[in-house]
């Protein structure tokens, strides 16, 4: 049973990604001779920021009739076939071919810009020391590095290794930009470093909207004539029904779990919002008032509130009693079994996870969990909301060398390979007439094999990469598409009302944020965890020791921490 569910987890992971990832004194660069050319057609400006308000994502709109037939349409960037030479690692997973140009995809992108690229391809495993290696060196650099860590990246540009690529933004990046202001989003500001510089194009995971949510055991609640909450307090008192109710998925063992998720943080990203908190998925808690002043929320009468409703479902045995030290696949292993009454996790394994269930192995389509709304309460002025993600995703990025004949053209490249609406649709879907078809409408279906999976893409270059690129919200439901109630369940979801963040989720920071940072981060982090886990469990008294735990978080670092938060936040304003 459990190599079952390992397999399972492991396809749901790769069709359902929603998570996806010090150097010595280098030479520097006395001046960059690659400048913009003057005779680029300039773009617009970058778009405004989003907004904080109900705001859904549009993907860009496919033109059929440039996918139709056997040749690429092509969009030179140069007038003669031109060689960039491009460092990355071999794949995301095993799932996926490392690029070639032997491969489809690869064959069409260079038909259509009329780039040639020579490959320097590593082994994922160790990817970052052999960049570190290259980049102590500072020479024989290709003209594209794929660079994994935000600090190392930061640290080339600042030391003239990697190129300032901010000049070329107006006129290089034409699709990026076109793409994000569809969204409402201005990447160049998510991506800019403090000193102005952009150093690295990174990977972007959409949707920024519905990635983690409340999964609700539908036969439960259809056993129990219950409904989807839209409060807190109904919310616990469907939790507190799971329990009270008996042998739910009738295996005459009282197993049954009300609520869990894989970690604490993940029940936060989403449960938490009821109690206004904006912590998401592991980031730092940070909030800012009206007059912008960023606070902590781990000391906050909120975050308390929080915990103490945490504790009382833990006593109560509503809350998983392994909650704080879950896994994916112990979780995997539960739903599996049919215990779990509502995990909280990412939208996608709704599916994958209703899948391993009696009920879903018996109807793979059938809808064994749905998908839950924000939750109004007393501590959100009784409007529910939901935090949304930020764009950018991690510290993979790429970025262009100081040894790169011609910065233009390889900004222009990236730009194609990231936003280009062609390249971006024929990554997603694969070939015409292979892997998909164009109906009537105009619309784009992805085509079966013979077991009546969706048709794999991977084995033409096509889907995940391990160069930067955007995941579109269409890219994400490819799977989907036979789950007429996930689809139609995703899309009630993406309009409900989403916040930015407050404080803006940043990886990169300034010299004297990291340097405060480093002293104090990763000791106020661990000291969070420890007490949080202690509060949830009762192993300590939130009633006389949460001053104890304020004082001590603080003595250590919260305070200065808080003041790396508001530096962030003053810059980024």
């Amino acid at each position: 049973m459990k190599r079952i569910i390992a397999l399972l987890l492991s396809l749901v992971l790769f069709v359902s990604l929603f998570a996806g990832c010090s150097n010595s004194d280098k030479k520097s660069v006395a001046e960059n001779t690659n400048s913009p050319s003057s005779e680029s057609t300039p773009s617009s400006s970058a778009a405004s920021s989003e907004s904080e308000s109900n705001m859904t994502e549009s993907a860009p709109v496919l033109d059929t009739s440039i996918m139709q037939g056997e040749q690429a349409p092509k969009k030179w960037l140069c007038e003669e076939k031109t060689t960039l030479t491009v460092s990355t690692y071999d794949a995301v997973s095993s799932t996926y071919f490392p690029p070639s140009n032997d491969l489809w995809f690869w064959q069409q992108l260079e038909d259509y810009t009329n780039v040639h690229i020579e490959w320097d391809v590593s082994p994922i495993a160790g990817y970052n020391d052999i960049v570190n290696t290259k980049l102590a060196a500072g020479v024989d650099l290709t003209d594209i590095m794929v660079c994994n860590n935000a600090r190392t990246t930061r640290n080339a540009g600042d030391s003239g290794i990697f190129v300032d690529m901010s000049p070329y933004w107006d006129t290089c990046f034409t699709n990026t930009q076109a793409y994000f202001s569809g969204m409402g989003s201005d990447l160049k500001t998510i991506i800019t470093n403090p000193n102005g510089a952009i150093y690295a194009i990174p990977n972007t995971n959409n949707p920024t909207e519905g990635r983690i949510i409340f999964c609700y055991n539908t036969l439960w609640m259809d056993k129990l004539g219950a409904k989807v909450p839209t409060t807190l307090d109904e919310f616990t008192d469907l939790m507190y029904l799971f329990q009270s109710s008996g042998d739910l998925n009738g295996n005459g063992i009282p197993d049954e779990i009300p609520l869990t998720s894989s970690s604490v943080d993940i029940i936060t990203s989403v449960l938490g919002n009821a109690f206004n908190l904006e912590q998401y998925d592991g980031w730092d808690a940070f909030n800012a008032d009206e007059n912008g002043v960023v606070y902590p929320e781990y000391t906050t009468d909120n975050m308390r509130a929080y915990l103490t409703y945490l504790n009382k479902l833990f006593e109560d045995g509503v809350l998983d009693n392994e909650i704080c030290y879950m896994s994916m696949d112990t979780l995997a292993e539960k739903v599996a079994s049919d215990r779990i009454g509502c995990f909280i996790f990412f939208s996608g394994f709704a599916i994958g996870y209703g899948s391993m269930t009696p009920a879903g192995i018996e109807d793979p389509l059938k809808e064994c969990f749905t998908l839950g709304l924000p939750l109004a309460s007393e501590y959100n002025n009784n409007e529910p909301y939901f935090v949304r993600r930020t764009l950018a995703s991690g510290n993979t990025g790429a970025a262009v060398t100081y040894e790169c004949k011609n910065v233009e053209l390889a900004c222009k490249w990236l730009d194609t390979l990231y936003a280009d609406p062609y390249i971006m649709y024929i990554r997603a879907y694969g070939k015409e007439g292979e892997t998909f078809e164009i109906l009537e409408d105009g619309s784009v279906m992805p085509l079966k094999d013979e077991n009546g999976e969706i048709a794999d893409i991977s084995a033409y270059g096509c889907g995940q990469l391990s160069l930067p690129f955007v995941q579109t919200t269409e890219e994400l439901l490819l799977d989907k598409l036979a789950y007429d109630w996930y689809l139609e369940q995703y899309e009630l979801i993406r309009n409900c009302t989403w916040k930015n963040a407050s404080v803006p989720k940043v990886t990169v920071f300034t010299r004297e944020e990291n340097e405060i940072r480093n002293l104090c981060n990763s000791e106020v982090l661990n000291f969070w965890y420890e007490a949080r886990d202690k509060f949830i469990t009762g192993v300590a008294d939130i009633e006389t020791e949460w001053d104890t735990y304020v004082n001590g978080i603080n003595a250590i670092g919260m305070e200065d921490l808080t003041k790396v938060w508001q530096m962030v936040y003053d810059r980024m304003k």
